[in-house]
Order: C-alpha cells, then sequence, then structure tokens
C-alpha cells in the first residue's frame, strides 16, 4: 500500500514535545520525514529548577539532552530558533536562513517576558526561556565563595520558590551580610494568587532568613545589571511569542497561540500547539505550570498519530477522530522552600511539612527518569534519596 509521505515539524523542545519525538520512530517507519527544532539543545525540566539553584540538584539530573532524544527516535534535530511562519504556503523560517516546508507544524515553544513587564534583557536572567537559568545558577554557586546580591523581580510562585531555595543554601552568607537577596512585587503581599495564609506564611520565612522584600514596587535597573557581583533575575509572568502574531495565528490577549480541545490552532487543523505557548478556547485560563503542559503530551502525540493516518489516505484531517484535552480537576502545586519542608497548595487549601517535599523529590524524579541517558550520572540519580538530597539543605 502506498501513501503520501508526509514532512512534520516540531518546533521547540518543551516538556509536552517529549512523546511526540519517543512516538516519531513509528512515523518514520512508514516513510515520514520529522524534524525537530529547537535553539538550544537541552530542556530542563521547570518543577526542579529552583532546587538546582538551591544546590539540591546538579545540572546533569535536572536537563534532558534533546540533540541524543532525537538522534534516538530518527528524527533530524536542528538547532535553531523559528523566526517566521507562513501558514498559507506551509513554510517554516529560521533564523539561521534555513526554511522548512511541512504538512503538519507542531509547537512547544514556551513563552517569554511581558511586554509590558519592562524586561530589557540586558544582563538580567529571565524565568524563561528555562535554558537560560544556568546563569543564575552558576552566580549563586559562585556566592557561596564571594559576596554577591540578588534582586528577584516578582513575588509570584516562580520568584518566591527561587528565593526560598537561594536563602535556604545562602543563609549563613545573608546572616554574616556577605550576599544580600531582595524580592520586589507589584502587589501588596507575595503571591498574590495563592492563599493570604500561604502568602504570610511565606513572608516570615523570607524575612527570617533575611530577605528584603519591597511590595506594591516597580523595579527600574539602576547602575550596571550583569556585574560578577549582582544579578537579576525576571519572574513577573509570561506572554506568548510573537511568532504567532507575525504568521496570522490567531492569538489571546497577551499574544498565546489559540487552539481548540483538540490542541489545534483554531483556524487551521495543520498546525498544534501544547504547554505554555497555547491557550485553549473552551477552557478558563490555565496556570502555566508543567503539569499542565507533561498531561498534553501523550494527547498530543496520539493526534498528531490520528492526523497522519488521516493524511497518508488523503483525506482531510477533519475526519479524523481527535481527542480533547480536558485538564485536571484542581491544579495542585508543591513548593520547595529550601528546607525539609515543601508547601502543597491546591485552590484556597493549602500544607507544609517533610512528606510534601518528599512528595515533590518522587514526582520530579520518576518523571525526568524516563529521559535521562543509561548513564553513570542515571544511575547515581536513580539510587539518590531525600537524605542525601537534604545534606545540602539548612535544617
Amino acid at each position: 500500500m502506498s501513501f503520501q509521505k508526509l514532512n512534520i515539524v516540531l518546533v521547540g523542545g518543551g516538556h509536552a514535545m517529549l512523546p511526540v519525538v519517543e512516538y516519531s520512530g513509528k512515523w518514520r517507519e512508514k516513510g515520514h520525514k520529522i524534524t525537530l527544532v529547537s535553539d538550544h539543545r537541552w530542556l530542563y525540566y521547570s518543577g526542579m529548577i529552583p532546587e538546582y539553584i538551591g544546590g539540591v540538584y546538579n545540572e546533569d539530573q535536572i536537563r534532558i539532552d534533546l540533540a541524543r532524544l532525537a538522534e534516538k527516535n530518527d528524527v533530524v534535530f536542528l538547532e535553531a530558533r523559528a523566526s517566521n511562519v507562513a501558514p498559507e504556503s506551509k513554510v517554516l523560517k529560521l533564523n539561521n536562513g534555513t526554511t522548512l516546508t511541512y504538512d503538519l507544524l507542531v509547537f512547544d515553544i514556551g513563552t517569554i517576558p511581558p511586554r509590558e513587564s519592562g524586561f530589557s534583557g540586558e544582563g538580567i536572567v529571565p524565568s524563561k526561556p528555562l535554558h537560560k537559568i544556568r546563569m543564575l545558577a552558576d552566580f549563586i554557586a559562585n556566592s557561596t565563595k564571594h559576596p554577591g546580591e540578588l534582586l528577584i523581580v516578582g513575588g509570584g510562585a516562580a520568584g518566591v520558590e527561587v528565593a526560598l531555595n537561594v536563602s535556604g543554601r545562602l543563609c549563613d552568607q545573608i546572616r554574616t551580610g556577605d550576599f544580600s537577596l531582595h524580592v520586589y512585587e507589584r502587589a501588596e503581599r507575595l503571591l498574590p494568587d495563592f492563599p493570604s495564609p500561604m502568602s504570610k506564611y511565606v513572608y516570615r520565612l523570607l524575612s527570617k532568613r533575611g530577605v528584603r522584600i519591597h511590595f506594591e514596587s516597580t523595579f527600574e535597573p539602576q547602575g550596571e545589571s550583569g556585574e560578577s557581583s549582582r544579578m537579576i533575575f525576571w519572574a513577573t509572568g509570561t506572554g506568548g511569542n510573537p511568532i504567532f502574531s507575525e504568521g496570522g495565528l490567531p492569538v489571546d490577549s497577551s499574544g498565546f497561540m489559540r487552539v481548540n480541545r483538540t490542541l489545534q490552532s483554531i483556524n487551521d487543523p495543520f498546525i498544534l500547539g501544547a504547554g505554555d505557548c497555547i491557550s485553549i478556547d473552551g477552557i478558563r485560563s490555565l496556570r502555566k505550570i508543567g503539569v499542565h503542559a507533561v498531561k498534553q503530551g501523550p494527547l498530543l502525540a496520539g493526534n498528531l498519530d490520528m492526523l497522519i493516518s488521516v493524511l497518508e489516505a488523503e483525506k482531510d484531517p477533519g475526519e479524523a477522530e481527535l481527542q480533547a484535552y480536558r485538564p485536571y480537576p484542581i491544579n495542585p502545586l508543591i513548593l520547595s522552600t529550601g528546607r525539609r519542608e515543601g508547601i502543597w497548595v491546591a485552590g484556597p487549601v493549602w500544607i507544609h511539612n517533610k512528606m510534601m517535599l518528599k512528595l515533590k523529590h518522587y514526582i520530579d524524579r520518576k518523571w525526568i527518569r524516563r529521559y535521562l541517558s543509561k548513564s553513570n550520572e542515571w544511575n547515581r540519580f536513580a539510587a539518590m534519596t531525600d537524605a542525601d538530597s537534604a545534606q545540602t539543605l539548612h535544617r
């Protein structure tokens, strides 16, 4: 039986894209070409980043080698940034001058700092894209030996969890005045989208560690950012990548690509998206956290498989029986505190104790082990216990 050979282009190496890459071997066996485009070889797992900065994990334990994963599944890997999409001609342009044609195009490219946040990019580390966090991790590691200053702009979950882990790691330096840590939040309290008692608890934790917190404050960099003794971490929220609006794809008010429940662009069934870069019509705004991307990944791979089967038969994509995405009824989140406890929160309910940190470690490690290479690093990681992790945490 002969059928149309397809060009399938995957853009971005986000959490939801990993099951798609794993599934690609099946499509390659049929003769289809799959290309993965990412501006960075490594995917840093968002759930483990704060504790990586806090010294619990090393870099190889929290990142996934996209090039190796692609090679393993017979996928072409291009380390480049997608700069323009032309849906009418089914062409994707890359920043290195390469032009790719596609039959199916999939986006999982994450977010950028929102334009209205004041982010300039000059010597400032943003919370997204994730791979830039390495600069902050290196700065904090160096600050264990030399004086430094960290300014965190944004007192939401991302900024607060980093502040908790940094202050837990460097509490001795903060007490002696060798390191200073500031958090700037526009609202009148930390974690404004979370329960007020939880916000007060976190405020007390940070204050006891010597962290200086500035409420109802609009931060503007003064002096030279990016100095060896000073760093700014920008965590004020997220915005959509301009490639969508510039390519004529429908976007919401924040610039995220609008998709339907089957994760297809609302006006182009040949373009799909998942993870933080999308908003789903008919579903209220989802918090930009990894739990949604991780759940969308298998659905995205399955729907792509059904679309490929329909296109192989040269049928209309509308004939594919795609599955609809259904988010979790509640979206629990666990924050590490830089101590031997975690904070679990879902809606108005929150608790904090040692078991929550153990639960977080179990969930995070179980997910990432699937994608780490079977190396000595993996073996050490697999054998790691919470007791091992806690050696780096202040009591």
